[in-house]
């Protein structure tokens, strides 16, 4: 399980260099990474995920520029979602097992875009609604059948999405109506309410300022995987 997390903070520091490439249009997202003061070029004892932070001080090894912490809390955060994941699906069949971890990856990729851009690619939603309707072969069917308590929500999002447009986020829509075809219809309603919590509580501790925007992807997901596993 140690393993695993090592991996994790791997992912996690992958999915925050990913996402800020994405953001800024850049033609090559595997390019090397680099400091964000200077723009030296990071060697691999620079990246190695918490370690390296922990050595330098939180500091840039060529320019001595403090290196915000949220690097090291998200690495760490990945290490332990990634755990939490693989426990729970160590007795799964193999075919799930690969279903999980392939959620866990694109999920991952847009928490960590919504956090550093609150943009999320339209090309990780269309590989999620790919996975999620390879898996469950009945999206089309979930959005014309009598899902009513589910439908009614989505509606009401999108509803407030054409009204409010600087107040919610298109992709945080876009998610949550995915993920509702991977849980029963009864649970609709408790999803929005965990996210909507969470993020009210981030907003409230962290932020300090409930009118400044915020990541909302991060709760979406987090929920998501607290009904999924919360028995």
């Amino acid at each position: 399980m140690f393993t695993i997390f090592l991996f994790g903070t791997i992912l996690g520091s992958f999915a925050l260099k990913f996402s800020a490439d994405c953001f800024n249009n850049l033609r090559q997202p595997m390019s090397r990474s680099r400091c964000d003061y200077c723009h030296h070029s990071l060697s691999f004892l620079d990246m190695i995920p918490i370690i390296s932070q922990l050595y330098l001080k939180s500091r840039c090894r060529y320019c001595g520029q403090h290196i915000a912490k949220r690097y090291i809390i998200f690495e760490v955060f990945v290490g332990i979602w990634l755990s939490f994941v693989a426990y729970k699906v160590q007795h799964m069949l193999f075919a799930y097992q690969i279903f999980h971890f392939l959620l866990f990856f694109i999920l991952l990729l847009m928490v960590a875009s919504d956090l550093n851009n609150l943009w999320v690619p339209d090309f990780l939603q269309l590989m999620l609604l790919g996975l999620v309707s390879f898996y469950y072969m009945k999206v089309i069917e979930f959005i014309l059948s009598n899902h009513l308590i589910s439908l009614l929500i989505v509606a009401l999002l999108w509803l407030g999405y054409m009204l409010f447009p600087d107040k919610i986020g298109g992709a945080d829509i876009k998610l949550f109506t995915l993920l509702l075809a991977l849980i029963p219809n009864h649970q609709a309603p408790i999803l929005l309410l965990l996210a909507s919590l969470s993020a009210l509580v981030y907003a409230l501790v962290i932020t300090k300022d409930i009118r400044k925007p915020i990541p909302f992807v991060p709760f979406i997901v987090l929920s998501f995987y607290v009904l999924v596993f919360a028995h």
